[in-house]
């Protein structure tokens, strides 16, 4: 299984991976901080390779919403995760109604196993 994380929060991209690595016999893991880079990166011709992506909700400047919409054009497939650190849970089933293969997960709330579960759902 091959995975995309995306997370600005150093100690959550390092908690899933470890994770993801743990759990998953022969996982691969790419990570960013953020989708900026992803973009400007040459990972960014595999998007279609990828059987899973996670990413943060918030990010500094910008939310996960244009990474979004980015992946219903170029992946529109991709099964993902949406990393949430708060309250924005209201906020973003709003924005998921074009998304279906998608589930959220709020570290506030929820142990990192979790990740695993909704990575098996998907």
């Amino acid at each position: 299984m091959k995975i995309l994380v995306i997370d600005d929060d150093v100690i959550s991209r390092k908690v899933i991976t470890h994770k993801i690595n743990e759990s998953l016999a022969k996982a691969h893991v790419d990570t960013f901080i953020e989708p900026k880079l992803f973009y400007e990166s040459d990972k960014v011709k595999d998007i279609l390779t990828y059987d899973a992506i996670i990413s943060d909700y918030t990010f500094p400047t910008e939310t996960c919403i244009p990474f979004l919409k980015y992946l219903k054009e170029e992946a529109s497939y991709t099964k993902l995760i949406i990393v949430l650190s708060g309250d924005e849970e209201e906020e973003i089933i709003e924005n998921l109604s074009d998304y279906p293969n998608t589930k959220c997960f709020n570290k506030q709330n929820e142990s990192f196993d979790k990740i695993i579960e909704l990575l098996k759902e998907l």
